[in-house]
């Protein structure tokens, strides 16, 4: 088809031979259109089959293939920042302050009026509920809750993490964790926060990722971006 366009794009000749060389491109492109048709079926056609023959034991597998039928994600933000939906800023300093300043907003709550005051009320009855039962003489706590933390229960949690899960700030993938050594000492940083009730979690560095909500929208608004906090995969363990 592409042959026959530029023949009759850079046709000099005479009339007839112009109306010729345009009526084969034209039969030639009517081909094609139906064989790129007939492609789209097959290939939908095939993928449809491809979903229907994973198992519903492997959801790892169908989420994966799902994710290949959608738009690429870009992780990059824009260089450039709106204000008030008019106008622009394209100076660095002004562009990581209105980041930090939206993204903090968002996650600290706004105003105080939004706090849902019966949802904390019950659950600080909840709480008070719970207190009273554990110091009940006749309270009998939970053994298998409350005693020590196995090596297989390490290990067993440790070998079922994914493979592909994304790391935090240290870089350290589960795959690194499955080491056998790696897991003896992960079985030990677990039982001594099990024993002491310490975990450093508030003062851990955490990577930040954003993601555009809808690629129709405007990349330079940083409230059109969800942002995701990645934690190291030894805080998730």
């Amino acid at each position: 088809m592409h042959t026959k366009e530029k023949a009759f794009l850079k046709c000099t000749g005479n009339r007839n031979t112009k109306t010729a060389l345009r009526k084969d491109y034209a039969d030639t492109r009517d081909k094609f259109d139906k064989l790129l048709r007939k492609a789209e079926r097959e290939y939908r056609s095939a993928k449809a089959s491809d979903f229907e023959s994973i198992s519903v034991n492997n959801p790892n597998e169908f989420w994966e293939k799902i994710s290949r039928l959608g738009p690429k994600s870009d992780t990059s933000i824009s260089m450039e920042i709106i204000y008030d939906n008019v106008n622009s800023v394209r100076k660095e300093a002004d562009i990581l302050k209105k980041w930090r300043t939206d993204f903090f907003n968002l996650y600290h709550g706004g105003k105080s009026e939004q706090f849902d005051n019966d949802h904390y009320n019950r659950s600080k009855v909840h709480t008070i509920l719970l207190e009273q039962n554990m110091n009940d003489p006749l309270y009998e706590p939970n053994e298998f809750i409350n005693g020590n933390i196995t090596r297989e229960e390490t290990s067993d949690i440790v070998m079922h993490a994914k493979k592909k899960s994304a790391c935090g700030h240290d870089q350290i993938s589960y795959i690194v964790l499955k080491n056998p050594v790696i897991i003896d000492a992960l079985h030990n940083l677990f039982q001594w926060i099990f024993d002491t009730g310490l975990f450093r979690r508030s003062g851990e560095s955490r990577l930040f990722v954003l993601f555009l909500k809808d690629y129709k929208t405007d990349a330079r608004d940083p409230m059109n971006y969800r942002g995701v906090s990645l934690l190291s995969c030894i805080s998730k363990l």
